[in-house]
């Protein structure tokens, strides 16, 4: 495991173009606040977030409309993600 500062938004735009290549999520709105940068195994990180998203894709795509939602917040210096699915 490689620990280094990891660039959330950075690994989300690389995972949801590799997912829209093989899932063609096009329709799926995508709402992505500024996420904070930490401390991660990049690659470890990277898996973690296409099962999520790619999960989000599947069950939100039921909907007339799906709407992803990924945030990130600092409290009491610790980082909390989150990804909402309207499906």
């Amino acid at each position: 495991m490689v620990r280094m500062n990891v660039d959330m938004n950075k690994i989300i735009e690389d995972v949801r173009q590799g997912l829209d290549e093989r899932m063609q999520t096009g329709k799926a709105e995508f709402i992505i606040q500024r996420l904070h940068v930490c401390t991660a195994d990049p690659d470890m990180i990277r898996q973690v977030w296409e099962n999520l998203i790619s999960n989000a894709i599947k069950y939100s795509s039921r909907t007339a409309h799906p709407k992803i939602e990924i945030s990130s917040e600092l409290k009491d210096k610790q980082i909390t993600y989150a990804i909402k699915d309207n499906g």
